[in-house]
Parts: structure tokens; sequence; C-alpha cells
């Protein structure tokens, strides 16, 4: 890269300085959902009294290190900490990788305010409510980006030589160590990003003086497989973790329980009866299914949800209404959704009509559930338009530029980046923590390609103001929104401390607690009271029955089984 790297440097730890030295002035950080606070239990020993690495979500070589962590002391909240710090390098990675296209310092400030704008309009709840999902989609646009915006492999006027191309390889390091860091800690979002990572490694190579020359070609090579490696070691390592029989099964039961809840559905009893009679399967059983208490029955095994998903799967019985969609049917979901850039809401932040269609004014409504930010399609809209300007903008450079690489480029990317898309909305799965950070990725993309062809025209200016309009235009509404959320986060929360409180009482005690009860339960990243879980257990959940939960069981004298109701009358009550 062909900057001053002080320059650079500076200013992009300053922006994310400033960015999150706000943002904790402003809000409290929070674990956005409880899977990430399960994850922080077990590697820091709040679950079983040791920090262990087998948390089963993220994969062993990044677990292990963070549980270490933990050992030397549990006084630092390591693993929040850590996925703060992989946003805020993030953060850094995109600024340093386009400050250095940029030649003009106050261009560079220009670009510093514009990303902080951009990250707090569209991510600010990510930002604020920590999910270790989107902590990894942000570490791979970071290499994305750094990626394009480096040195190519010929860096001179003649053909690339055998140095160069490792020159390349080596440059690149630091995107090989994010995307290999992000795969470790979502392997499977990493992989659902690796089109749209992979057009912009064809966008980049799009711009090479002599793309097909074999060292070209060999180096762009050499990072790919350098990233493959790295992920296949992670791989080898974390099925060497969890090797044990123990281990085996209860992965199994955990990938059938994943494919039943996330994709296909419980399916509805008194409408698939002939099937569930065909398999054995009780009405009193398909209850404990649905209300996730199933292991208060032994019987409930991989075995059972294997046999439902395959059911599902193969038309015997019928699932949820998103499963198994027709690809006209995800195609039509992702043109509809991608094409709606409504204005006014999106600037006002509130639903504009109520369930029967009426115009209705909602800015006093004080419920976060009546604004637009909690409806996983209506986050879309400020993402959609701010995509749409980025490409409008491009298209207008190529013509005025006559930049015959963009008819590589711009096709290249809509292409690549429709395929995640479409998966996302042939399963069902249109969730915030998938869809932002194919967003984030994309419009970073889109403004790297930008910057770089920057030339001063009014079209740039045009654009480049837009998009901070847009961004001021939206800030107020997220702020209100995570305001409101996090009033109703301290009085839910307040719940489980209950709970948990006297559930310590009692630590000869293994306490089953119903599963829905405890959903919505978080906790702050900084600043919580120290627990102790390690005589409690989910009747649900992705970690329920694992070898940390027999290792728990068996410290405890005797069991108690907290349902519904029995948690009704304890969290109204202080311990």
């Amino acid at each position: 890269m062909k900057h001053r790297i002080n320059e650079n440097s500076v200013l992009s730890i300053a922006g994310a300085l400033v960015l999150w030295g706000a943002l904790t002035l402003l809000f409290v950080f929070y674990y956005d959902l409880n899977d990430d606070v399960m994850i922080r239990d077990i590697l820091s020993g709040i679950y079983t009294g040791t920090p262990d690495a087998h948390n089963n979500q993220m994969l062993y070589p990044i677990s292990i290190l963070i549980a270490g962590l933990y050992r030397i002391t549990d006084r630092v909240p390591w693993f929040g900490l850590f996925e703060i710090l992989c946003m805020m390098l993030s953060f850094v990675m995109m600024a340093y990788g386009i400050l250095s296209i940029v030649k003009k310092l106050s261009s560079k400030i220009i670009y510093i305010i514009l990303q902080m704008l951009l990250f707090s309009a569209l991510m600010m709840w990510e930002l604020v409510h920590i999910q270790y999902t989107v902590v990894a989609g942000m570490l791979a646009a970071a290499a994305g980006i750094y990626l394009y915006c480096g040195d190519e492999v010929g860096v001179s006027d003649k053909k690339a030589t055998y140095a160069e191309m490792g020159c390349f390889i080596r440059k690149n390091i630091p995107a090989i160590l994010l995307v290999t860091v992000a795969f470790n800690i979502r392997s499977e979002l990493v992989l659902l990003l690796s089109p749209i990572l992979a057009a912009t490694a064809i966008c980049k190579w799009s711009e090479e003086r002599y793309r097909w020359d074999r060292y070209v070609i060999c180096g762009y090579l050499g990072v790919f497989l350098s990233i493959c490696l790295l992920m296949i070691c992670s791989l080898v390592t974390d099925r060497a973790a969890y090797s044990s029989p123990e281990w085996k099964e209860y992965r199994r039961f955990f990938d059938a329980r994943t494919d039943l809840y996330d994709f296909t559905g419980v399916p509805d009893y008194d409408k698939n009866v002939t099937f569930y009679e065909e398999e054995g399967i009780t009405r009193e059983q398909y209850g404990l299914l649905t209300d996730y208490n199933y292991y208060l029955d032994e019987s409930i095994d991989a075995d059972m949800l294997e046999r439902i998903v395959k059911g599902v799967r193969d038309g015997r019985a019928v699932g949820r209404s998103t499963y198994g969609k027709t690809i006209r049917e995800a195609v039509w979901e992702y043109i509809h959704n991608t094409a709606d850039i409504s204005i006014k809401p999106l600037i006002t932040g509130y639903n504009i009509m109520s369930t029967n269609g009426a115009a209705v004014d909602n800015s006093e409504a004080d419920l976060p559930a009546d604004h637009i930010f909690s409806d996983e399609v209506n986050q879309h809209k400020p993402f959609n338009v701010i995509v749409l300007i980025l490409y409008i903008a491009l298209i207008a450079s190529a013509y005025y530029k006559r930049d015959k690489a963009y008819l590589i480029k711009l096709p290249t990317l809509v292409i690549l980046r429709s395929i995640p898309w479409l998966y996302v909305y042939l399963q069902g799965r249109v969730l915030s923590r998938i869809t932002h950070p194919l967003y984030i990725i994309e419009i970073s993309v889109l403004l790297a390609m930008l910057v770089r062809a920057w030339t001063g025209h009014i079209t740039d200016i045009l654009t480049a103001g837009l998009i901070a309009v847009i961004c001021l235009a939206v800030i107020p509404a997220r702020y209100r929104y995570i305001s409101l959320s996090e009033e109703a986060r301290e009085e839910i929360n307040a719940e489980a401390d209950r709970l948990y409180g006297y559930t310590s009482l009692n630590p000869d005690t293994y306490y089953y607690i119903d599963t829905y009860s405890t959903v919505e339960w978080t906790e702050r990243v900084f600043g919580s009271e120290p627990v102790t879980k390690r005589n409690t257990q989910l009747l649900g959940g992705w970690m329920g029955n694992s070898p940390l939960d027999s290792y728990k069981k068996a410290m405890c004298d005797k069991e108690e089984i907290l349902l519904k109701e029995d948690l009704l009358a304890l969290t109204d009550t202080e311990y």
C-alpha cells in the first residue's frame, strides 16, 4: 500500500476511539442474546465452576485462548472485551485500507467522519448489543476491504515476478488472519459471506494490468489457499477437541435440534397426526418439543429429532411455512425486500401504518416493539437506500471515466452477493445478525470502489453528501430505539437476578429451568454482579445435556424442576 503509515493509522484508530467512546457515554454494553451469555458462562467458568473451551458455537482454537485468559483472572470480562475489540479492529482495518488510497489529508478526515456516520446509522445496535455472529461478519468485511485496497501483484508496468507474488501474499497476511479469526468465531457466517469475499477478490484482480499473468493468478490463489489451510487446521483442531463419544453424541443431538428449530420447524400435531403416530411420537412429547422443554423426557433424543426433520424434508409432514420455498418464491422476496427503500419510516424511525392500514402517528410510542427497527425486514431500509446510491454512483463514475473494468466488477458483485441472500430467503432465516453483515461487507466494498474511482466530479460529491444526510437522519431513531430497549432490558434482567439469587442459596440442588422463560434474559458486558450457574440447566436449548451438564449434575445431591409458574413466583421475590 502506498501511503503514510502513521497518518492513516492515527486517523483510523482515532475514529474508532471517538465512536466507541461516544457509545460508552450514551449506552450500556449488553450481550444481545442469551447465546452470547451462555458462551461467556462456559468460557469464564460461571457455568461449571472452571473455565472451559467446549462451548460448541465458536471453534476450539479461539475458545481455548479466551478460556485461558479467564484462567489467568476472571475479574476481566474477557469474552465481551474480545468481541468489542474485534469490532473496533474491523473499523480500524476498513478505514486503514480505504485511507491508503486517499491522497489528501482533508479527504481522509472527511472519509473517517463518513465511516463513523455509517457505523452509527447502520450498526449502532450491534455495536452496543454485542452478538458474536455480527463480530465474525465485521472481521470478514474488514479482511475483504484490506485485500481490495492493497497493492496489486504487479506493481510496475511489466509483468509480475515470483518475488512480487510472494510479496503480495505476505502483505495480505492481515486479511488472511482476519478471515481465520472470523471463521473461528462463527464459521457458518464466514462461509455464507464467502461469495461476496470472492467478488471482492475478483474486483481487485480485474484491476491488475496483466490479470492473466501466471504470477498474478498465483498470488490470489496463494491468499485463498492460505485461508483454506488455516480454516482446515481450525476444523481439525475443533474435531479433535470434541472427539470423545459423549461429545460426538451431544453434537449429533445439537445438529438435529438446529435443523428442527431453525429450519424445518416442529410440525403441528393436529395437522400431522398420521406422521406422528407412524413415528411413535406422542402428543405429550410434541408438547415438550414446542415448549422447548424436551429434556423432561429422556426418550426425546437425536434419533427422534432426525426422524422429524427427515419427515418434513421428505414431505411426509408439513413444517414451518418458510421452509422448503421454491427458488421462484425466494427470488421474489429477495427482489421485493431489496427494492424496499421507503423514506418516511426510515427517517422517522416509526411505523406509519396501523394494522388496518390507516395512517397513525407513533412518534410518542414508548415501546420498542412499535419501532421500525424492531422488525427484521424493516431494518433493511437504510441499508437498501445506501446500497442503491452507491451502485448508481459507481455506474455514473464508470460512464464518466469510460472504465471498462466495471463491466467485470459490478455484474460480478451483484451476481455473487445474490447467492447468500437467496440462501437466506430459501431457508427463511432473514435475521438481522445474518443480514446486517451481508450489507456491511457490500457497502464497504462499494465505498472502497467509489473512493478508488474518485475524481472529484459533482456526482462523487453528491453521493458522499447524500449518504451523510441519510445517516444523520437515521441516527436519532436508532438512538431512541436503543434507549427504549435498554430500559426494557433492565426490567427483564431483574428477573434473572432474582432467580439466580435463589438457586445460589441451594448449591447442592440441581435446578432444571423452563427454557422460554429465559430467552429474553441477557447481561451487561461490564459491571454485572458475579453469579454462579453451576447448579442450573435449561430444559431445552443448545447446550443442555452436554458432557458439561453431566459433570455439573454429578456435583449435586438432588434435583428440582422450575417450570414457568414456579419461575413467576420466584422472580417476584428478592433473594
